[in-house]
């Protein structure tokens, strides 16, 4: 059997570390947990990095997500124009185009 990924909604994420960007000036990154995994042996969390600007985003409606709890990029940032836009600025967003 495999393991079932459940990402929660933004509002529900819960910050963990927070810390400044070396890449970005004057940008403050969380580490968010945003769902869980359980499999067979276990639960754990899934977490991932994201600049404060872009979650403030999420929360206010700028930006939207879309969920890809089993793929390696979890959720991806839109902006209004439907543009992709990496989860820490400054970082370079990689994408595989045959995950669903």
């Amino acid at each position: 059997m495999g393991s079932i990924q459940n990402i929660y909604s933004p509002e529900k994420w819960i910050k963990v570390l927070e810390g400044k960007n070396k890449n970005y000036k004057n940008d403050l990154v969380y580490e968010m947990v945003i769902g869980t995994c359980d499999d067979e042996l276990s639960t754990s969390e899934i977490s991932v990095l994201i600049s404060k600007e872009n979650y403030e985003r999420i929360l206010n409606g700028t930006y939207s997500i879309e969920t890809k709890p089993y793929s390696m990029q979890k959720i991806i940032l839109h902006d209004k124009e439907e543009n992709i836009i990496p989860l820490v600025k400054g970082k370079l967003l990689k994408l595989n185009n045959n995950v669903k």
